[in-house]
């Protein structure tokens, strides 16, 4: 396969879009669930809810890190 602008801006583009969506599909997964209830929890449950929250946080935050790697490779490729 011959290097091309053309070719190099296609894979930035293509790349770009799949960073975007995996970001949003993450995002999406992991966005936190309304609940309007007021609950007591133990120590050991509180601690186990605390983990589980961190760890949707972070799956949240590296969603948004592809959605915005994924954004600024599709702006180099169509300045490319």
């Amino acid at each position: 396969i011959k290097i091309t602008p053309m070719n190099i801006t296609l894979l930035l583009n293509v790349t770009g879009l799949f960073l975007t969506f995996t970001g949003s599909f993450l995002m999406f997964l992991n966005s936190p669930r309304v609940d309007f209830n007021t609950y007591m929890y133990f120590k050991d449950e509180h601690s186990e809810l605390r983990r589980k929250a961190d760890k949707l946080n972070k799956r949240i935050k590296l969603g948004m890190l592809l959605i915005a790697l994924g954004s600024a490779l599709q702006l180099f490729g169509l300045i490319f």
